[in-house]
C-alpha cells in the first residue's frame, strides 16, 4: 500500500520506491506466497493445473 501511495504521488520519492521493491524481494521467500507460487509452479510445468489455476494464470497474462 504504502508503494502504491508512494507511486501515485505527483512528485515520487524513486529513492523509497527502490527500497521499498528491494524490501519486497528479499522478504518475499520468507512470506507464504513464495510457497504457493512454488506449488503452482510445480503443478504448472507437470500439466497439472486446474482450469480454474489456468485460467487466473492466462487472466495474469502468463502463457503456458
Amino acid at each position: 500500500m504504502l508503494r502504491a501511495y508512494l507511486d501515485a504521488q505527483t512528485v515520487k520519492c524513486r529513492h523509497a520506491i527502490e527500497a521499498l521493491d528491494l524490501g519486497m524481494e528479499v522478504l518475499f521467500p520468507f512470506t507464504s506466497f513464495h510457497n504457493a507460487s512454488f506449488d503452482l509452479f510445480i503443478r504448472f510445468s507437470e500439466g497439472k493445473l486446474t482450469l480454474e489455476e489456468e485460467e487466473m494464470l492466462t487472466a495474469l497474462g502468463i502463457k503456458s
